[in-house]
């Protein structure tokens, strides 16, 4: 017998889900409570397939899709557990609403197969696969929509599984080459991107129609001015040079040329796809040669596209660069450990998350100047010359200092030659009234660090640049600091001793940073301050110099155990300690006691794989730092104590202390890991 709802429940979740699209807080808060209630029930998920189903009125259409989701919500997070019986039952009636007249409803019951193919597996649903192709012949479009919006789905979200559907595939591609020539612009969109989803496989099902689909994508490239296809397009050639080089070779001329006009198209996802190739292609030496005559064009292309459009300004938010305003959570960059060397800045010295075709440009830029070193540079001087010029605009000029520290490593015997022209150019745009210039200068300096601090140079150019950096540290802009403190930090590597006649003047610098400084560019400090224990070691143990570590040990004290920001004060101390030695006696014992509370937390944190192992490896380093000369004698009392609380918890452990850290973990974990063992 079918299964029927009872009507009173029926009625009841309909108003709850009717209820849910209200904005009062109060009624959502109750309506979250009714719908928690309902997973007691067994055949919740029944009640929604049948609301999404069976209430076909167009006025409740907004229920219907609500009632989707939450049934796409059960099936992602207990498919598996819920009765056979209820599990045909969705998969039943849910293809009933693939062709359905409204696009929404179409597109919410392709959400719900995907997550069920993603739960399950296609043998427990072995006739979904022919029913979608099958309805790619309908003469409905809504079925043809239908289908094909749920196919997409599968190739992005069940990619590994839709590939080992050999006989499905085999039908599938063809049919989705016949969609490249629609008239519909979402069905050739839909085709296109589930064709992509297999080129980094290469199926044997897309192998056998290679050149068909090679045909497809150029006709597409050529006639169609849809954005969505044509950013899918760039995705396809992007992939294809990068998987399988030798099969569009032949083509190669005519996909630069499509390539060019996309990095300029003013759709800027389009434009991003575009320009991600060009990095792509400088990797691939197989395509140099064809590549080489079009590098004039190229690289005015992108010193174009590195030039701020009249929007990237409009977004520019002058009261949040303001360092009395504090960072938006959103604002701030995840955090991980890396070694002490790694640059952290991205192209334009900015540590932002937000990638744009200004910044890929830039890559790409250094991605040629690796590839093709100096054979660029009779190219790119005379375009750079001319943006160079004090009668630009000052995007222009921006956009020029931002490729000039691009071409910084790729090109630097080329450059050299002219560097003190281009180091003075730079140096004089740290006086710019423009913030955006202060902030790219300070970026592309710093790429030149090695060369500022050269035996030659450094008399006449070192001192200049590390006071103006000092000073652009205090400005009153956040983006300036960020800049100013990331471009200190990679001339303190570079300069290592010649830093130590200017240490009072940093450490005076750096604590007005602390004291001034938002959470985002607090933690760029911190690394400016491990860089410099690391640079001038006993230096910053003179009692004038030991403010620092108050002005460290308050960011420690200030953030919480589960903040990752944590991990750049732990980087810091773990240079800071060294440093400064005896010094930092008096702060031991909380510090190795917090240490300890950490380990405890983050081996509980491994049993349900939570954690990463970067902080294992900044804790112990932390702990192990001179072991014998100062941790093992300074935290005696505190590792009596911590042996009592700490060993007996990794004894009933479920896997013991030397296998989680010795073996599971990196080299780097596995020593500073011997090291605190060795107490």
């Amino acid at each position: 017998m079918a299964w029927e709802p009872d009507g009173g429940s029926l009625d009841q979740l309909v108003q709850v889900l009717s209820d849910s699209e209200q904005g009062d807080s109060e009624v959502q808060q109750r309506t979250y409570e009714a719908m928690q209630q309902f997973h007691q029930y067994p055949d919740y998920s029944n009640y929604l397939v049948y609301i999404f189903t069976k209430l076909l009125d167009p006025a409740r259409e907004s229920i219907r899709q609500n009632a989707g989701l939450q049934l796409k919500n059960n099936i992602l997070s207990y498919y598996q557990d819920l009765p056979g019986h209820v599990q045909l039952y969705i998969r039943s009636e849910i293809v009933q609403c693939l062709g359905d007249e409204c696009e929404i409803i179409r597109n919410t019951t392709a959400q719900i197969v995907s997550a069920i193919a993603c739960k399950s597996d296609f043998s427990e649903w072995p006739e979904l696969l022919p029913s979608l192709v099958g309805m790619l012949d309908d003469e409905n479009p809504c079925n043809i929509d239908g289908s094909l919006r749920t196919l997409h789905m599968l190739c992005e979200d069940c990619n590994s599984q839709m590939e080992q559907e050999n006989e499905a595939l085999a039908s599938l591609i063809p049919r989705f080459l016949h969609f490249f020539k629609s008239e519909h612009e979402s069905f050739r969109m839909y085709a296109l991107d589930s064709v992509n989803q297999f080129i980094m496989h290469l199926p044997p099902a897309l192998l056998s129609h290679m050149g068909d689909f090679l045909e497809g994508v150029f006709f597409l490239a050529l006639n169609d001015h849809s954005p969505d296809v044509r950013k899918h397009i760039c995705e396809a050639f992007f992939m294809l040079v990068a998987i399988r080089a030798t099969a569009i070779l032949p083509h190669l001329t005519g996909v630069i040329n499509f390539m060019l006009q996309a990095t300029l198209d003013s759709e800027n996802e389009v434009a991003l796809e575009a320009c991600e190739f060009w990095g792509m292609i400088a990797e691939n030496p197989e395509c140099h040669s064809t590549l080489d005559p079009f590098l004039p064009q190229l690289l005015n292309v992108l010193l174009r596209r590195m030039v701020y459009t009249e929007d990237d300004l409009l977004e520019f938010d002058a009261e949040d660069d303001d360092d009395t305003v504090p960072d938006r959570p959103e604002n701030m960059p995840p955090r991980f450990h890396k070694s002490r060397g790694m640059s952290g800045e991205d192209e334009g010295g900015s540590e932002s998350n937000d990638w744009n075709v200004r910044k890929c440009a830039a890559f790409s830029l250094d991605m040629l100047a690796n590839s093709f070193r100096n054979t660029i540079l009779p190219h790119l001087v005379p375009q750079l010359s001319e943006r160079m010029s004090e009668d630009m605009e000052w995007t222009q000029q921006e956009g020029a200092i931002l490729a000039i520290g691009a071409i910084a490593h790729g090109c630097y015997i080329g450059l050299e030659p002219h560097l003190p022209v281009l180091v003075e150019y730079l140096i004089r745009h740290l006086e710019s009234e423009h913030t955006l210039i202060l902030s790219v200068a300070c970026w592309s300096l710093s790429q030149y660090s090695r060369w500022i601090c050269e035996k030659n140079n450094h008399e006449r150019y070192f001192e200049h640049v590390l006071a103006k950096f000092l000073e652009l540290m205090r400005s009153r802009s956040k983006r300036v600091q960020e800049a100013a403190c990331s471009a200190f930090a990679v001339l303190e590597e570079e300069a290592q001793s010649l830093l130590v006649s200017f240490v009072p003047h940093i450490v005076q610098t750096m604590i007005y940073a602390f004291e001034r400084y938002q959470a985002k560019n607090i933690l760029i400090l911190l690394d400016s301050v491990g860089t410099l224990a690391d640079a001038v070691k006993k230096v910053i143990a003179a009692p004038e110099h030991l403010v620092l570590v108050p002005a460290v040990m308050a960011k420690w004290d200030a953030i919480s155990d589960n903040d990752r920001s944590l991990l750049a004060v732990l980087e810091c101390l773990a240079s800071v300690t060294v440093a400064v030695g005896v010094a930092f006696q008096p702060y031991v014992q909380v510090v190795f006691n917090r240490c300890l509370v950490l380990i405890e937390s983050n081996l509980l944190a491994i049993s349900v794989l939570i954690i990463s192992p970067s902080a294992h490896f900044n804790l112990l380093s932390l702990l192990s730092t001179s072991p014998r000369s100062q941790w093992a004698l300074w935290a005696q009392p505190a590792i009596k104590i911590a042996s009592f609380a700490l060993f007996p918890f990794l004894y009933v452990f479920p896997l013991p202390f030397i296998d989680i850290f010795c073996s599971f973990f990196s080299c780097l974990v596995r020593k500073t890991c011997m090291l605190y063992l060795l107490f």
